[in-house]
């Protein structure tokens, strides 16, 4: 309303335009913990993790839709079933794979024990990207390391058997086991006296060998086998 100094009043409109743009869904982010210890650690189903995404549009109140970026849909019978849960939507990634509900952003991720425990000493992280409508974020993946023991076969013994008369023993072979997840394996004969070189016997190859009581032991250092030459 306007007013003069004559009393006289006139009622004009005032308009307030907005100019509106399409707002970007805002998608929160989140973070999942494992961690590696120096044994062979098996994340089973309480070490599964679960949890729910959330995301907010202020220019839409239509229930929103969520993804995993290059994920895959499996519907019916191929769906992951976790408790009463079923999720139709999955993206396999190094230390696992992530399982999400689209309508409503429930997920759970199931660990895999071999890479987890491969992973090495230090933190690693990978990441997954979640979509609902214009909006985008990440689901991190984080994995304390550790440097695993190495598991190492007990060889059978070498059993001689002597007589009163004067013996021939034939050389006696095998090979030593050992598993290491986060490296490759090197065998070594510890002690003193031992020989590195490079030493062929029977058309086997030996590059350590260490002269005992009762004989010599060869070893191959990359493979494990060995060979025992009785005295």
């Amino acid at each position: 309303t306007v007013t003069s100094n004559a009393q006289s009043s006139v009622n004009t409109p005032l308009t307030i335009q907005i100019n509106g743009v399409d707002d970007q869904t805002i998608v929160l982010s989140a973070t999942i913990l494992f961690q590696d210890t120096a044994v062979n650690d098996v994340f089973g189903l309480d070490q599964y993790r679960t949890g729910q995404f959330t995301a907010n549009d202020p220019d839409d109140s239509v229930p929103l839709s969520f993804g995993i970026a290059g994920g895959t849909i499996s519907n019916g019978t191929n769906a992951f079933m976790y408790g009463s849960e079923t999720y139709a939507i999955q993206k396999e990634g190094t230390y696992g794979t992530l399982y999400l509900q689209a309508d409503t952003g429930k997920y759970v991720f199931v660990p895999l024990d071999a890479a987890i425990n491969a992973a090495g000493t230090g933190s690693q992280t990978e990441t997954f990207t979640i979509t609902a409508g214009t909006g985008s974020n990440i689901f991190t993946v984080r994995v304390n390391g550790a440097d695993d023991n190495t598991v190492v076969q007990t060889p059978p013994s070498i059993a001689l058997s002597d007589t009163s008369s004067p013996d021939a023993f034939a050389n006696m072979t095998g090979k030593l086991m050992a598993t290491d997840v986060d490296s490759t394996i090197g065998y070594a004969i510890s002690g003193t006296g031992v020989t590195p070189g490079s030493y062929s016997i029977g058309g086997a190859s030996f590059q350590s060998k260490k002269t005992g009581t009762y004989g010599t032991l060869y070893l191959n250092t990359s493979s494990g086998d060995y060979l025992f030459d009785p005295n």
